[in-house]
């Protein structure tokens, strides 16, 4: 680790509307997918861009145009200019609108855009070795405070949260970071990819030279992307599913402040990533199918995971040896946009999300030699098998939130990992006129997926842990492959 801590300088801070004019105000009421993400910590990430272009350009020529392309983003992608509309208590027989969460677009509203320096080293941060988590996670900007107001439609009290902050971050002659942070009760990591990569073609297109009906076009032209759909109706609730989460959330669950950054991470938290080559992926595959040759689901994702959360098992059984055979519960978000029925849109605005919870005793993913991950693929694959075909989607949604509820209580205490990404969300093809992305990044989470740079088929693992377990971890792992 650095022995002096770089410091990031903001240089400037302002607001990005759409044009005025060309969004209408618009009140979205969330689905009962979007409500289990009420209140959860935002997510963030972190595009890195290799630049050797000076301050000067960098202030007077870039940022002007990433702040033009953004705006024109917006108009398309308005529900991340909005708020999030929330009441500060809740009664289900209240004639109040306001009382129901919703995303509410006014014109006039506006993403947070902060633009900073980093005196750090580049192609340090941008490697996959062990990183200080401090140093990536000021690059993560963080989402303004909610505030109170009453409604103009019935006079109820509100809570008004903004959804999306960014941060261009200079590196003075190395590159430039785009990081950005997100309520995931508006919108679920597709949504959010599709909005990015949308920003990046825009940005690309010189978009000071562009007319404000532009993106629209550009957008229908492109054989890669599509406008967002925004009709709500296709998410249907005939068990009113979304009263049944409020009611569970009860009282207390409206009175909180969303949050607007993910915690930080205690002390001595250390970021890598670790690399699974298409060859090893299939060796796993040949090695999981001989030993399980009837088992239902056996992709490259679930054998991936299923590696990787046997050397976590692995690897707090090596810290601590005399612990008790503790559970391990693993919890993978499948999109289920095309598994709806009938399907819907993949550019479906908002949360489309269908979760596994995965639970098992730490000394089956341990096991002797390729047992660990044998049992673990063998139970990823189960679940999400079960869940996309004989249980169906939707099979007992009505204990969901009750499902997040334990999950967040029992987070800090006991071996928790949840999975974020998408192997299928290659951000390393987004560019906004400066090339390619040197390296994606997440910011807080512990185990995330996505593919690798310039790589069809490898998976690249981010991993957020201690220094001592980073260490042994990187031991399991390598000797496992």
């Amino acid at each position: 680790m650095a022995s002096n801590t770089p410091t990031v300088k903001v240089i400037q801070h302002c607001q990005v509307s759409p044009p005025p004019g060309t969004v209408d105000q618009n009140f979205m009421p969330l689905t009962f997918l979007d409500l289990l993400w009420l209140n959860f910590i935002p997510f963030s990430r972190l595009l890195f861009y290799n630049s050797n272009i000076t301050r000067t350009d960098f202030t007077q020529n870039l940022i002007p145009g990433l702040k033009r392309s953004l705006s024109l983003a917006l108009q398309l992608y308005f529900p991340f200019a909005a708020n999030l509309i929330t009441p500060t208590s809740y009664d289900r027989d209240s004639a109040c609108v306001s009382t129901k969460p919703a995303i509410r677009y006014l014109d006039g509203d506006s993403v947070s855009l902060t633009v900073a320096e980093y005196d750090a080293d580049f192609v340090r941060l941008t490697g996959n070795q062990a990183r200080d988590f401090s140093e990536l996670s000021c690059l993560a900007p963080q989402l303004p405070q909610a505030i109170k107001e009453r409604s103009l439609d019935d006079g109820c009290e509100v809570k008004v949260s903004p959804v999306l902050a960014i941060q261009v971050t200079y590196f003075p002659g190395q590159g430039i970071c785009i990081g950005f942070t997100s309520s995931h009760a508006v919108a679920d990591g597709s949504t959010m990819f599709n909005f990015i990569r949308a920003w990046g073609l825009i940005s690309k297109s010189s978009p000071l030279n562009i007319s404000d009906d532009a993106p629209s076009r550009m957008l229908e032209n492109s054989q890669l992307l599509s406008l967002p759909f925004y009709d709500r109706s296709v998410i249907e609730d005939p068990n009113d599913l979304s009263g049944v989460y409020i009611s569970q959330m009860g009282e207390k669950y409206f009175s909180q402040t969303p949050p607007t950054l993910a915690p930080p991470a205690p002390a001595k938290k250390v970021r890598a990533t670790f690399v699974l080559h298409q060859i090893d992926i299939e060796a796993l595959k040949r090695l999981v199918s001989t030993k399980l040759p009837r088992l239902s689901h056996l992709s490259s994702f679930t054998v991936a995971c299923g590696y990787m959360w046997s050397c976590l098992a692995k690897t707090q059984k090596a810290i601590d040896s005399n612990k008790e055979d503790e559970e391990e519960h693993l919890i993978v978000a499948v999109n289920c946009r095309a598994r709806l029925d009938p399907p819907i849109s993949e550019t479906y605005f908002g949360n489309c999300l269908t979760i596994c919870f995965i639970t098992t005793k730490n000394s089956q993913l341990v096991g002797e030699e390729d047992e660990g991950l044998i049992k673990a693929a063998e139970l990823i694959g189960e679940s999400i098998h079960k869940k996309m075909n004989e249980d169906g989607i939707l099979k007992g949604a009505e204990m969901w939130y009750e499902d997040f509820k334990e999950v967040k209580t029992k987070w800090k205490r006991e071996h928790i990992t949840g999975i974020a990404g998408s192997p299928k969300f290659y951000f390393y093809d987004i560019d906004f006129g400066w090339g390619n992305p040197q390296k994606y990044e997440f910011v807080s989470e512990k185990l995330s997926i996505s593919g690798r740079k310039d790589a069809q088929g490898d998976i690249e693992f981010g991993l957020c842990l201690a220094e001592n377990e980073m260490v042994a971890f990187s031991a399991i792992f390598r000797e496992g492959l």
